[in-house]
């Protein structure tokens, strides 16, 4: 262990005339060979054909039927539901009862605010 400890002068020697020199790698740009779409706009939900099958909706439909169901309760019943999305009455009376529409309410000075920025 003593011999680690003492100076090694030939050693010293060695390592002055070792140098090290680092250079960045350059960067190489691949020109792309494909074309980048010039439309970057989405597409609406719309544009797209989903088919709904019999006793599944999406959910445009729940939302509709459950908004219908909020704004007149007698007239858009479970029931009427059930038979307008053939859907079963159960599940379309559970969606009613566990699910529910959120409804945004701000100050009006909150959504100037907002509208400014």
């Amino acid at each position: 262990m003593e011999i680690h400890y003492k100076k090694d002068s030939q050693l010293d020697d060695r390592l002055k005339n070792v140098f090290v020199k680092s250079e960045d790698p350059k960067d190489i740009l691949k020109e792309s060979t494909s074309k980048l779409p010039q439309n970057r706009s989405q597409r609406s939900s719309e544009d797209y054909d989903f088919k709904t099958y019999k006793g599944k909706c999406d959910i445009k439909q729940v939302i509709h039927f459950m908004n219908m169901h909020n704004e007149n309760p007698i007239e858009y019943s479970a029931e009427k539901i059930s038979i307008q999305y053939k859907l079963d009455k159960q599940i379309i009376e559970n969606i009613l009862t566990y699910f529910k529409i959120l409804h945004c309410v701000a100050d009006a000075k909150q959504l100037k605010l907002n509208d400014e920025n």
